[in-house]
């Protein structure tokens, strides 16, 4: 698998008063990456406009090619 989640539990004595908020993220948390591509880029990596996919290992560099790009935007909530 690419990407697992892994929840442990432990010991924690009760919160009196947090200092600052805290947010605690579990499971699979979901972000939408938007970034404008060419044809090549779809070809390369096997993908369809349109569609949705569970990332491989094939798509892992995929990532980091559109944080690259100028007008990149991070989505919260997934699709």
């Amino acid at each position: 698998a690419v990407t697992s989640a892994l929840c442990s539990l432990v010991y924690a004595p009760p919160l009196v008063a947090m200092a600052t908020p805290a947010i605690l993220g579990m499971g699979n948390p979901l972000l939408d990456i938007s970034a404008v591509v060419t044809q090549e880029t779809f070809d390369k990596y096997g993908l369809q406009p349109g569609n949705a996919i569970l990332a491989e290992e094939k798509h892992m560099p995929l990532y980091a090619e559109l944080a690259a790009k100028p007008d990149v935007k991070y989505i919260a909530g997934g699709a």
